[in-house]
């Protein structure tokens, strides 16, 4: 399976007044990620008997977004720019 990785609008659609860009721009939320579930033929309507499976590879792949954030310590970071914004 191949994916593909960009601004969402360039790799899905233009779609305006997302929640991530909210979050990204006002939120200050330093990452934001739209995450489609699989199958272009099926678009929004999934077959039943692909549910399971699909809810499966979402969470793997949090699970994975999650292992790496937690190894670049990408909470303090933040955490400690947020403190020095808030301190000017």
């Amino acid at each position: 399976m191949q994916y593909k990785v960009g601004i969402s609008k360039d790799v899905l659609y233009g779609a305006a007044g997302t929640s991530a860009d909210w979050a990204h721009g006002r939120g200050r939320v330093p990452y934001c990620y739209t995450i489609e579930l699989r199958s272009y033929e099926h678009k929004f309507d999934l077959p039943e008997d692909q549910i399971e499976e699909c809810a499966h590879e979402v969470f793997m792949c949090l699970h994975a977004f999650m292992s790496y954030f937690d190894t670049i310590g990408w909470q303090t970071k933040y955490m400690e720019e947020e403190a020095e914004e808030d301190e000017s």
